[in-house]
């Protein structure tokens, strides 16, 4: 299970809802990267970390939904551009190299 933490900008105010880093859920590992063109900090999947397992794990037509949705591993979710640069939290705001703080209290949990 992961999960994920808002995140603010105390200069330019960017907003999101992101790991601040790598995580990992039941199939798949994230990023946080932040996408150039869009502006924007999402969690990116980038490998689904147990695919040798996947057959003793799920149904085939769910293995088929996960290997479809690898095909758009690393790109942007909104533009579907590569070249995202990665984010951690405690690192300067990629988009104004301001001060990026926790929201408090706002976090999720996801598988």
């Amino acid at each position: 299970m992961g999960w994920r933490q808002t995140y603010r900008c105390d200069l330019c105010q960017l907003e999101a809802t992101v790991s601040g880093g790598k995580d990992q859920g039941f199939y798949v590992q994230t990023e946080t990267l932040y996408c150039p063109q869009c502006q924007t900090l999402d969690d990116v999947g980038i490998c689904l970390w147990c695919k040798d397992m996947l057959p003793g794990l799920l149904p085939p037509s769910r293995i088929e939904g996960l290997l479809e949705a690898e095909r758009e591993f690393g790109l942007c979710p909104k533009c579907k551009q590569a070249g995202g640069v990665p984010w951690s939290a405690g690192n300067p705001c990629p988009k104004c190299g301001g001060s990026v703080r926790a929201v408090e209290g706002d976090f999720e949990q996801w598988i």
